[in-house]
């Protein structure tokens, strides 16, 4: 055997043909190969560049497996079947274009490539492999196209750095630990108008700041799947915000129609949130956290905008401002620090009559804490 060989003529690369090979670095098939078989390669661990021929259609489980030298690979548009762990551990593997012809994922095909950063899903890809991502540690983003309706269980669990995802609308479920272990995903979006299933922990580890976006239409039946219940802020895609009404999902179930009632809003998610009527009557407090969605056309109430975080728990309600927490006087000024109103707290709720302000927005400071209100 040469150390870089050249395969002229030949149509099938047999199992284990070449497999714990640590010499050559170079390999280019032959034009006829179709088919590369089990563990043909693997462990070749000093194989930098391989060239596949554009005829190939299997490539073989554990293929390429622990080609550590490895940094690119160009999957020829023909090919059908990605076997088992065929690039399981390519840990220098940085790019990979998964083609449009693919039928057959296998699982693990890509799991531990810790260097892999970018990863292309052709449209017309069939299925995804179980835990066929599983550990690429650097990728930051991640497309599933068109036409996948399931992905299945670790396919992208332990990527730690992945921070966008994007679901089609074809989607229709989510297998067990899917997304896991994402600790960094900023943004999801799902074009899916029927909330998928999910199984337990497939978003397990998401942060609480994460948004998931999904179409407009479909807000309310994302936030009756308790699958997607890790996400506490979900919105419609096309960012029509301002037309919905919030909703408010607390940490044991309960959900509040905004337009029915209103709401202390807490700049600090550790601050504990609380719930109130349109009279100024606690519903519900000692609320850990909360997430808000959006439903209907209609709203009553406007949640106050925090300038910084405050363990003052307040709502803007029928032209009452009510402060819970309030221990110093608090004192209303206008954008032209002209002081409007100076109010001194009472023991349990605060409400202060701001109905015959002038549409503006204004500013409230008490003690060390200030934030503003817009009347409208």
């Amino acid at each position: 055997m040469t150390k870089d060989p050249v395969f002229n003529q030949v149509t099938e690369i047999g199992d284990e043909a070449f497999a714990y090979n640590s010499t050559f670095t170079y390999i280019k098939l032959s034009e006829s190969v179709t088919s590369i078989g089990t563990s043909a390669f693997n462990l070749s661990t000093a194989l930098e560049t391989v060239i596949l021929p554009k005829v190939l259609e299997n490539i073989g489980e554990k293929a390429f497996r622990k080609c550590n030298q490895l940094k690119s690979i160009n999957i020829p548009t023909k090919v059908t079947t990605l076997g088992a762990f065929c690039f399981e551990n390519c840990e220098r593997l940085v790019e990979v274009v998964v083609p449009s012809s693919i039928k057959n994922f296998g699982r693990y095909a890509f799991a531990d490539c810790y260097a892999l950063e970018r990863v292309a899903l052709e449209k017309g890809i069939e299925e995804l492999g179980f835990s066929a991502f599983n550990y690429c540690t650097t990728l930051t983003s991640i497309k599933v196209p068109e036409g996948i309706s399931e992905i299945p269980g670790y396919t992208f669990a332990h990527c730690t750095n992945l921070a966008n995802v994007t679901l089609p609308s074809t989607l229709t479920a989510i297998g067990e630990n899917a997304f896991a272990f994402g600790d960094k995903i900023a943004s999801v979006t799902c074009h899916a108008v029927k909330a998928p299933k999910a199984d337990d922990g497939a978003w397990y580890g998401i942060k609480p700041e994460t948004v998931l976006y999904v179409p407009s239409e479909s807000v309310g039946a994302y936030l009756d799947n308790s699958s997607w219940s890790a996400f506490r802020s979900i919105r419609p895609i096309d960012g029509k915000e301002d037309e919905l009404a919030w909703y408010l999902l607390t940490n044991d179930s309960r959900r509040i129609a905004m337009e029915k009632v209103g709401m202390f809003v807490a700049a600090d998610d550790a601050v504990n949130f609380a719930v109130l009527d349109n009279s100024g009557n606690i519903i519900a407090d000692d609320i850990k956290w909360a997430r808000f969605v959006q439903l209907s056309s209609t709203t009553a109430v406007e949640p106050l905008a925090s300038d910084e975080k405050t363990n003052l728990l307040k709502s803007l309600v029928g032209g009452k401002l009510t402060l819970i927490g309030a221990k110093s006087d608090i004192l209303i000024y206008n954008v032209n620090g002209v002081k409007m109103l100076q109010v001194v707290p009472t023991e349990k709720q605060t409400v202060i009559n701001v109905g015959h302000l002038a549409t503006d927005t204004y500013i409230v400071k008490c003690g060390s804490q200030t934030f503003k209100f817009i009347k409208k």
